[in-house]
């Protein structure tokens, strides 16, 4: 796979790769409790004790209190770093990408004419060899 590959590379710092495993440790660790809670819902949505009875005298079963309380530390423990950090490099990415891509549409256009407009202004000597490979 992919990220196996930016894992076992040595493309790279060693430090370079926490980021990548913290992320797939949370969500690993989010997973897990998710579907923890989905199949508890599924097996166990009631206790099967018996029925509650409300002040209207109306009876309706006894419901377990594990499937909302898995849920809740779901959100809690891992879910919301996960969120924050995810929408945080999200944001760098986008930042990223639109001054990269900003970058491309000048050299879409960048030819020998527009070189040779801006050279003095670089202290670009465009006449010789330097100038011939244009």
């Amino acid at each position: 796979l992919e990220i196996r590959g930016h894992l076992d590379g040595d493309d790279g710092p060693q430090t370079a790769k926490i980021p990548l495993v913290i992320i797939l440790l949370l969500s690993l660790i989010v997973a897990l409790l998710t579907l923890f809670t989905v199949i508890w819902f599924c097996v166990r949505e009631t206790t099967g004790r018996t029925e509650q009875t409300d002040a209207q005298g109306n009876r309706y079963p006894r419901y377990s209190k594990v499937t909302h309380r898995s849920a809740c530390c779901t959100w809690w423990c891992c879910g919301w770093d996960l969120a924050i950090l995810v929408f945080f490099l999200s944001g760098i990415i986008a930042i990223v990408s639109m001054v990269l891509s900003s970058t491309c549409l000048i050299l879409v256009d960048f030819d020998e004419p527009m070189l040779r407009s801006i050279a003095p202004a670089l202290g670009m000597d465009l006449n010789g060899a330097g100038g011939e490979q244009l």
